[in-house]
């Protein structure tokens, strides 16, 4: 507070018996600033005179505003209409008590705790005011029949411990889970668990098998009929209001700022009553407490403490229990052969089964590179991947010998023997960019292309990225320089969008765009409504550049995004017309190069 709102507050006439209350309400919900369009939650600081009662209310200045900024308006607005101070302020928040003390701390006006019931009833006013229930079907987690504070905070704890242990790790969404016991509601009898892809965390639910497959598929109408119950990890801005209160005021248990929200979707959003919350909290419990040796088992139990009491879970894993292929015997008289067929079976078996049988390759042959890459392929956690690809690269050198480096760089890839060094290469090099290591990164691709200048792996297509995310124009110029002929969508628009950040709307950069545009048109709708895209690739051989165009917007839609005026120049350059036909460059003879299809390693 500056010096003349201090001095403002000294002169003020201090009416000692008076008790004035103040409060600074966040809603439970998200608005946009007009200005902006920037998402945030309001603030609004209220103070409350009892006699006579009157009410002073400040708005948020937008998402700025700061809770010092707006008491200090609060407190002036209020002293300004009634002309005084009161001897007492009240406040329910100790963060908002002490922002008052330090704004009166001239003015000697006490700041006390206390329950302020009419200002609780003007924050569910307020809320009424920006919340439109019928935008959001979605009821609040107390609403549903017997559930408590108290097992809301239980199913919290659970949830906690099972986002700790993650077991996102260890299985993936290819393990269907069979719950034998306890028994279940037939809609609870199968549950995958999420977040291995590096996308939303938790449990997903299925009546059957039949049901997993149609979400894995993305069946969307199968899903919808049916529905499905899910634990997730939500942030702020997605939970129900009333899910934000609760947390807030009794302070619930959370994974970082991630909420647990267990719901079923479907035609109609449903909350679970005690019973299925119960089940829930005891499903998070059986999992945050099974061990990766539990899992190998294929069948293990687990008995756990719930609100309700306890819960003894016995899980599957059909796909152990039950391969669809028994591995046969193989007499094991050369270790690395039968290395070999086991990774053969890997590459087709899913989740869990292939992580074993990558595992068991290993043990029989520690040099087989490709086991290595299947494990860290199967690694959500970054820094784990890390470490699994830099043992498996440097196996792969040490198996080459520097012979084969000082004689065939330049040949690399051509030659099958290098590949599983280049492919542990490769994907080292992009873990490393998902890290944030961009320069050890860049290091890797381009000691890459001196050994496979050719580069039929694509490598450049990443390096390229990288360097226009990191406006290394030069760089970029000369990589593209490099492989004229290139004619896929990555080096088309690519070239087209660093002429416009290099020279904006000139008629070189219009001449690229025109020609990508010509050659990879869906590029432009991808990337102007990045909604449209498929949710699975197309078919590649009936729509080629469809899937190269996805490929393409997957990879560079940021850098479009991120450069001042680029849509808008790309959509005023697709509408204009395209040049006449007879001007229309002839295309080259050289066969159009392609991403190289991943193959089966060996």
């Amino acid at each position: 507070m500056d010096t003349i709102a201090r001095r403002r507050f000294q002169s003020l006439q201090k009416i000692p018996s008076e008790i004035w209350q103040f409060s600074l309400i966040r809603l439970p919900t998200w608005v946009f600033d007009e200005d902006t369009g920037e998402p945030f939650r309001p603030t609004f600081g209220v103070c409350l005179c009892p006699q006579p009662p009157e009410i002073v209310m400040e708005e948020p200045a937008g998402p700025e505003d700061d809770l010092k900024s707006l008491a200090d308006r609060t407190l002036s607005k209020a002293t300004g209409r009634w002309g005084r101070l009161p001897g007492t302020i009240q406040t329910s928040d100790p963060e908002t008590a002490e922002l008052l003390r330090s704004h009166l701390a001239d003015a000697e006006v006490r700041i006390e705790l206390a329950g302020l019931p009419l200002l609780d009833e003007m924050a569910e006013h307020l809320l009424s005011t920006v919340w439109d229930d019928e935008d959001d079907p979605r009821p609040e987690a107390l609403s549903a029949p017997g559930v408590t504070v108290e097992q809301m905070a239980a199913f919290a704890g659970a949830a906690a411990r099972f986002f700790a242990a993650a077991p996102w790790r260890h299985l993936t969404a290819e393990d269907l889970i069979r719950i034998e016991s306890p028994e279940a509601e037939p809609d609870l009898r199968y549950a995958v668990v999420a977040g291995a892809e590096r996308g939303e965390r938790g449990l997903i639910f299925f009546d059957s098998p039949a049901l997993w497959e149609a979400f894995s598929v993305g069946d969307i109408e199968a899903i919808l009929e049916t529905g499905y119950w899910s634990v997730s990890f939500d942030e702020e801005w997605d939970l129900v209001p009333g899910d934000l209160v609760l947390w807030e005021r009794h302070g619930l248990p959370r994974s970082g700022d991630l909420y647990p929200v267990a719901v079923r979707l479907g035609e109609e959003v449903e909350r679970p009553a005690a019973a299925r919350l119960a089940f829930f909290e005891g499903m998070l419990e059986a999992l945050a407490a099974t061990t990766e040796e539990e899992m190998d088992t294929g069948r293990w139990e687990k008995t756990v403490t719930t609100h309700r009491g306890a819960l003894r879970f016995t899980l599957a894993l059909p796909d152990l229990l039950e391969p669809p292929d028994a591995i046969p015997f193989r007499e094991p008289d050369d270790p690395v052969e039968t290395a070999w067929d086991l990774l053969e079976d890997a590459l087709d078996a899913p989740g869990r089964r292939r992580r074993l049988l990558a595992r068991r390759a290993l043990g029989l042959d520690p040099d087989c590179v490709d086991a290595y890459l299947i494990l860290a392929e199967m690694e959500p956690d970054l820094e784990a991947r890390r470490d699994l690809l830099t043992q498996g690269m440097a196996i792969a050198e040490r198996v080459l010998g520097p012979r084969t480096f000082e004689e065939e760089e330049g040949s690399f890839w051509r030659i099958p023997k290098t590949r599983p060094y280049m492919v542990s290469r490769l994907a080292l090099a992009q873990t490393l960019r998902d890290l944030g290591e961009v320069e050890d990164a860049v290091g890797h691709m381009e000691a890459m292309l001196r050994l496979n200048p050719e580069d039929g792996q694509g490598v450049r297509y990443p390096l390229l990225v990288l360097f226009l995310e990191a406006e290394r124009h030069e760089e970029a110029e000369a990589l593209l320089d490099r492989y004229p002929d290139d004619v896929s969508p990555s080096w088309l628009f690519s070239r087209a969008l660093l002429a416009f950040r290099e020279e904006g709307d000139s008629p070189a950069a219009r001449d690229l765009l025109r020609t990508a545009l010509e050659s990879h048109r869906d590029i432009a709708k991808y990337l102007l409504d990045p909604g449209l895209p498929p949710l699975a690739p197309p078919d590649l051989v009936r729509f080629p550049k469809v899937d190269e165009s996805i490929l393409y917007v997957a990879y560079n839609e940021d850098l479009w995004e991120e450069t001042p005026g680029a849509l808008a120049w790309l959509a005023r350059r697709r509408a204009a017309p395209s040049r006449s036909p007879h001007k229309k460059p002839k295309p080259k003879a050289q066969a159009k190069p392609r991403r190289p299809k991943k193959k089966k390693r060996r």
